[in-house]
């Protein structure tokens, strides 16, 4: 006989870093193929334990071995039985730790069995499912465990049942620092990318930061097929009973994904003799119906008045359901705002603690969550509360100063739009139609001259009075009102002109095109064996050294080749940040388009001098630095504005 059936393949994760948190690690158990525990399905563990002065990482293999055991104890009961009583089980080691020994403990207790999913958790634990649509974050769907009975947080309470499908996949971690602050992008790469490519990706972040650490499972759900025997007898499943531990409340939590209920099956109610005679009794309906005048019409003209009457009952129905029930779009709104204000306390929190860089992390993170509620013509209002808070404590945190621009050049009625600013020897935009493209120089608001170059180009870059525009690899070199046509011989990202050299990012590494504003466009590798440029650089700046600042806010610092410096910025850079600098200019400016602000970095220590903001109707596209200093900046408006 031949049985299909849903089985989770688990990888375990375990990147190991200075993690002042403490401990972590995750466990996955399977019964045997021959037991009879088969049925109760995998038990998997992650969690973390800290202590002030003590090492209890022991306890962490102490309650996962429990859980096992505790588990597949009693083959013969129901699923969730088994897992109440491990909860339950770990319930009384878990007491003895917070009670005794001041421990803080981090813990996801889940199975999977069958199809069906369960779990229950203490503090911080996180467990992502990708299916076809996105990612779910699964314990978001439901109410947070803090608020319910067991309000110390020193037990495991609810269970939370759901189902898995074919071809699911399960990322279940616990979100130490290393991992909040990059959720976004673990998220975001747990979704893309396959299972070999996520975790070694995950590993290339140990090797750049060493108080990364990560404890977590790679789970895939996957339908096999195999060959069982006929049962010998029929023996009835025992009646499940329903379990109730300590702290635990009244009611389970509503399930999610797609629910299913795992208690014992409807029972039939039994006929109570006092309520069941052979006598008629009166219907209910006909005395209502008489009283309406319904009896005393014909048989037509009844069917007609209750027609009339069911559908006038039905439409009111679904018209006050549709005032009461939220759409998706509403629903998720209030998911998010209830999560960004969670996020705003604890960055309050961080704030109280001096925890600066952690707490403008959890605020541009909010920020970023909003983002597809504040798009569009109809903003939800809301959420655009909800986002002027988190911008006024964004604020008041960085202690940014407001811009004031003035409007350097307005090409707002063109037909040929801006795309790209240089300002290394005077104000210069480029334009460009679907066919043809120019370099204008302009002075005080005006165009002064311009010159034909490619059109569509996807950089424009400049280095005293020389300039490059470049549209894939076909580009042009600007001196003046002589333009020397240039084709790369490999395109390349991030470009940046130093002299009479182009320098950009491709295959990995930083190459650079020698004599491009003769023409020549060979491109060859500028840094030197060993010296290493991170996967997650999102621009890159020159002086004559090359700049380059990462996802994670790290700023590195190159020379002739080699690496010179590396310093964390403590800012979360969006991949749609840019960074600029020039010369004899003692910093580097990132810009987040997204947050629309301008940083102002250190060269030497990586520290923070300054934050701008800009006015709230200026959306910033890109900007550039003139070598005194000034910042020019270009608005969706197709307007220049200059800030001294």
């Amino acid at each position: 006989m031949e049985k299909i059936t849903l089985k989770p393949i688990a990888h375990e994760i375990s990147i190991s870093g200075a993690n002042p948190e403490g401990p972590a690690d995750a466990f996955s158990y399977s019964p045997d193929e021959h037991d009879s525990t088969r049925m109760l399905g995998n038990l998997y563990v992650v969690g973390n334990i800290s202590h002030p002065t003590d090492d209890l990482a022991y306890a962490l293999n102490l309650i996962a071995a429990l859980a096992k055991r505790e588990y597949y104890a009693r083959p013969g009961i129901a699923i969730k039985d088994a897992f109440s009583n491990t909860l339950r089980k770990v319930n009384e080691v878990v007491s003895e730790l917070f009670e005794n020994n001041g421990a803080k403990i981090n813990m996801g207790i889940f199975t999977i069995a069958d199809g069906s999913l369960l779990i229950s958790k203490l503090g911080k634990f996180k467990l992502f499912l990708a299916r076809t649509g996105g990612i779910v974050d699964v314990l978001n769907n439901v109410e947070h465990f803090e608020k319910d009975a067991d309000a110390t947080g020193s037990q495991f309470s609810n269970i939370i049942s759901g189902k898995v499908q074919e071809h699911d996949r399960l990322l279940a971690l616990f979100p130490n620092r290393s991992l909040t602050t990059r959720e976004r992008f673990v998220k975001s790469d747990f979704d893309k990318l396959d299972k070999d490519t996520f975790i070694a990706k995950l590993a290339a972040i140990r090797e750049q930061k060493d108080t990364f650490s990560c404890a977590a499972l790679y789970i895939t759900v996957q339908k096999i097929r195999e060959i069982t025997a006929p049962a010998p007898s029929f023996v009835p499943e025992p009646q499940q009973q329903q379990v109730r531990f300590a702290h635990a409340p009244q009611q389970e939590t509503p399930p999610i994904l797609q629910p299913t209920s795992l208690g014992s099956e409807e029972t039939i109610p039994r006929i109570i003799p006092s309520e069941f005679s052979l006598g008629r009794k009166k219907n209910p309906a006909v005395a209502f119906f008489r009283r309406l005048g319904l009896t005393e019409l014909n048989p037509r003209s009844r069917a007609i008045a209750l027609a009339v009457m069911v559908t006038t009952l039905i439409g009111g129905t679904l018209f006050v359901r549709s005032l009461v029930t939220p759409s998706e779009e509403e629903a998720a709104l209030a998911t998010t705002i209830s999560e960004v204000r969670d996020q705003m306390k604890i960055a309050k929190t961080k704030i109280s603690q001096n925890a600066i860089p952690e707490a403008r992390t959890l605020l541009s993170a909010s920020l970023a969550s909003l983002n597809p509620f504040i798009s569009g013509d109809s903003p939800a209002t809301a959420a655009q509360e909800i986002r002027a808070e988190l911008f006024a404590e964004l604020d008041a945190l960085d202690q940014a100063k407001l811009a004031e621009p003035q409007l350097a050049f307005d090409n707002s009625k063109e037909e040929s739009k801006i795309s790209h600013i240089a300002a290394q020897n005077g104000l210069y935009v480029y334009r460009s139609s679907e066919t043809v493209g120019t370099l204008s120089a302009i002075s005080t608001g005006t165009i002064a001259d311009s010159v034909t170059v490619p059109a569509q180009a996807t950089a424009l870059t400049g280095s005293d009075s020389l300039h490059t525009v470049i549209a894939g690899t076909t580009g042009a070199a600007v001196k003046g009102q002589s333009v020397t046509p240039l084709t790369l011989s490999t395109a390349l990202a991030h470009l940046e002109q130093f002299g009479d050299n182009l320098y950009g990012v491709a295959n990995g590494t930083i190459m650079r095109v020698s004599g491009a504003s003769q023409g020549k466009g060979t491109a060859s590798t500028w840094l030197k064996s060993g010296a290493t440029l991170p996967a997650d650089v999102v621009d890159i700046a020159i002086d004559g050294n090359i700049y380059a600042v990462t996802t994670t806010g790290t700023l590195l610092t190159y020379y002739k080749g080699e690496r010179t410096a590396e310093v964390s910025t403590g800012l979360p850079v969006s991949p749609a940040s840019q960074l600029f600098t020039g010369v004899d200019l003692p910093y580097v400016y990132i810009l987040d388009t997204e947050l629309n602000r301008l940083y102002l970095i250190d060269k030497k220590g990586g520290s923070l001098f300054k934050t701008i903001t800009f006015p709230a109707d200026h959306e910033v596209v890109t900007a550039t630095v003139h070598p005194n200093g000034s910042l020019f900046y270009l608005t969706e408006d197709q307007k220049v504005w200059q800030v001294q």
